[in-house]
């Protein structure tokens, strides 16, 4: 009753091109529905195990994701967490990971934007797929790769991550969780972070790619 009255307030609309909705939550509009993404990085030896996407980085899913970034609409990461935790249960692997681990902003950005994306994503994943969120991961510097070429984001993403004092992942298979994968390189950098801390194995999440 409340879902039907608050459509009926204020009507729903895709929130990549602003089209009519049936309903709030269906959030994307049959043209901007999610494509699916290639799984594999097959370009060069990256330390995480696999990667799971809901689409690339291009279309309905780009506008939305920039929209939820710059525009402060903090509520779409909740539905895109939901959506990218379908895709990762659907997953063959998923039975068998024991945590969330979100890869952490810059202070910068979570100031600038009121929240750390991934781990708005994080949270939402982990509460879908029953797992308990741990942020384990730190920055050592705080340059972002938004800009950077991809030989900039590959030096710029070394030794940028590490994992805090208190972290336990020595033996899990980790879920490592972030809005958008370009050159794999910041997935690349926390991994081998999680790893060489003792994690089993760390599966890759994001929304687009």
């Amino acid at each position: 009753m409340l879902g039907a009255l608050t459509d009926l307030l204020y009507p729903p609309s895709c929130w990549a091109c602003g089209a009519s909705l049936r309903r709030q939550a269906d959030a994307l509009c049959a043209n901007c529905a999610l494509q699916p993404a290639e799984d594999a990085c097959r370009d060069r030896p990256l330390a995480f195990d696999q990667v799971v996407a809901l689409g690339r980085y291009e279309g309905g899913l780009r506008r939305t994701i920039q929209r939820a970034k710059f525009e402060g609409e903090l509520g779409a990461w909740t539905w895109m967490g939901a959506a990218l935790a379908e895709r990762v249960a659907a997953q063959p692997w998923t039975a068998g990971l024991d945590a969330v681990v979100p890869v952490p902003a810059t202070w910068r950005s979570r100031l600038k934007r009121g929240a750390n994306p991934a781990g708005l994503l994080g949270k939402s994943v982990a509460s879908r797929l029953g797992r308990p969120m741990r942020t384990w991961l730190a920055r050592s510097h705080a340059r972002p790769q938004v800009g950077l070429g991809r030989a900039e984001r590959l030096a710029n993403a070394e030794g940028a991550f590490l994992t805090h004092p208190s972290a336990r992942p020595s033996g899990l298979r980790l879920l490592l969780v972030d809005d958008v994968m370009t050159t794999g390189a910041t997935a690349d950098v926390c991994a081998r972070a999680l790893k060489a801390a003792g994690a089993l194995s760390v599966e890759v999440a994001v929304l687009a790619r």
